[in-house]
């Protein structure tokens, strides 16, 4: 079989299968409404265990309690399914709020329908229901998109067109969304720059793809490969072969995106308003200037964490004291260096000491006579095989974070945040240029965007670019998505040394 004909087989085969891996997303979101049914019985049992008396929490709903929690769960999932949550690949971190905004209108209609109607529903048993529900959708929801991630022909072959820092940015953000499944085998560079894309700027994790530096059209690529799906920018693109590339695709019924032009800009509360008649798209941007509200949510949720944690801090710190001092560290055991913090101000950030009292002196030695060192610092800023850390507990302490554990107490009287750009040093300044601006008006954090998106793998550069997102898009919610992705990054260590 010829490789076009083999390409063409598997297309037709992975269009065949798209409606059994539809169905088994939408299976498992059953098996979490079902789920979430019984679980809240069986929670209910348990309280009426602990002394709750029928009238507070009574442990027979009925059928008409499940009949209107099963009717409203199932408008819920047509809701999803008109969303394109089962037939299309909607980024996970897309999913996730619409579930849970879903799940909370459910809860409110069922409120009102239990008070309108004059059923004798305890409040706790509705919040029971929903609450499970929430939670095990979106358990079941991604057990699902991992088990499609899995199957060979839910994989879709993907060509990526665009210029450099798109094609770079676009490469990171689905390999972080893996299971959305676009595998980009392959770039069609056009940029004004002839040499070739730097790989070393792509995640590790992914297969780094071929490029194809630009002729001038693509036009017959696409013709031999029409199963593939095309990611294009076309504002990269003369607007001649612009026209003629959206032709041929649209003519030939191949299968694309188009990348829109939003560096620098907000991405998220971004609304596309269409003209009639006209090709023509505004993106409107919605103006999010932190509002008191969410600024309030983000200091009170600094505030209830770090406090349970530093307590937790002052049973680690003396265990951490006598190991390193039974490895015969000569060090302290806190470290404070200055960093540069909101309005530019300076303030000590804390952490546990893990590098040699002459470590500047270390460094400097190194860098003037290891060259591959010295580049390793120009790019990261880091060394993955730092001659400074003191003892064997020090590099654990680095290589878990549990370094940075102290920052707590700075997270507890206001100098940083629990999600933020990583606080930096003043010599750091230069390295942020434009973006330093905005660095300087908010709090730096404990965690942020860089630490979940590769950390000490990415460049520099990449940090201040994760850095700059994060401020622009910020909202509770993102930070909220931070702090979950932080603790995946945690247990495996991904990017950390």
């Amino acid at each position: 079989m010829k490789i076009t004909d083999l390409s063409q087989h598997n297309n037709v085969l992975r269009q065949k299968l798209l409606p059994f891996i539809s169905g088994l997303i939408f299976a498992w979101d059953i098996l979490a409404v079902t789920g979430a049914y019984l679980v809240s019985l069986h929670l209910l049992n348990w309280l009426s265990s602990l002394g709750y008396t029928p009238q507070q929490v009574s442990p027979i709903m009925g059928q008409e309690r499940l009949y209107i929690f099963l009717s409203l769960a199932i408008i819920m999932l047509f809701a999803f399914a008109n969303k394109g949550h089962y037939t299309r690949r909607v980024p996970w971190w897309g999913q996730v709020p619409f579930m849970l905004k879903g799940v909370v209108i459910a809860f409110l209609v069922d409120g009102f329908l239990s008070f309108s109607l004059q059923r004798s529903y305890s409040p706790i048993i509705v919040s029971l229901n929903w609450a499970s529900c929430a939670i095990l959708l979106i358990l079941c929801r991604n057990v699902a998109l991992h088990l499609a991630s899995r199957m060979n022909h839910w994989s879709l072959p993907t060509v990526l067109l665009g210029d450099k820092n798109t094609v770079t940015q676009a490469f990171n953000a689905l390999c972080a969304d893996g299971e959305t499944g676009y595998n980009i085998h392959t770039i069609l560079l056009e940029d004004e720059d002839r040499s070739k894309l730097d790989m070393s700027k792509l995640p590790r994790a992914c297969t780094a793809p071929r490029t194809i530096l630009s002729d001038g059209s693509y036009v017959q690529y696409i013709l031999n490969n029409p199963d593939n799906f095309y990611l294009i920018q076309l504002s990269c693109l003369e607007k001649t072969f612009r026209e003629e590339l959206v032709r041929l695709l649209e003519t030939n019924h191949i299968q694309h995106a188009i990348i829109p032009s939003m560096q620098q800009a907000k991405v998220y509360n971004v609304e596309p308003h269409f003209f009639f008649g006209n090709d023509f798209v505004i993106q409107h941007t919605r103006v999010n200037e932190s509002p008191l509200f969410e600024r309030f949510c983000k200091r009170g949720l600094d505030v209830l964490l770090s406090s349970f944690a530093v307590a937790l801090l002052a049973i680690i710190t003396p265990i951490i004291f006598l190991l390193k001092k039974a490895e015969g560290s000569q060090t302290p055991v806190f470290y404070n260096g200055a960093r540069v913090g909101r309005n530019g101000e300076l303030f000590p950030c804390w952490k546990f000491c893990t590098m040699r009292t002459d470590g500047d002196e270390i460094l400097a030695e190194l860098l003037e006579n290891d060259a591959e060192a010295r580049a390793e610092w120009n790019a990261y800023q880091k060394l993955r095989n730092d001659p400074r850390i003191d003892s064997r507990v020090s590099a654990f302490l680095r290589k878990t974070s549990l370094d940075e554990l102290p920052q707590l107490w700075n997270v507890f009287v206001g100098d940083m945040s629990l999600v933020g750009p990583r606080p930096i040093l003043p010599t750091q300044t230069q390295e942020y240029g434009r973006s330093l601006h905005e660095y300087k008006q908010v709090r730096p954090g404990l965690t942020g965007l860089w630490q979940v998106s590769g950390r000490n793998e990415t460049t520099f550069a990449q940090r201040i670019n994760w850095d700059s997102w994060y401020i622009r898009n910020w909202s509770v919610w993102n930070d909220i998505v931070i702090l979950f992705k932080t603790v995946r990054v945690l247990f495996s260590g991904s990017g950390a040394y």
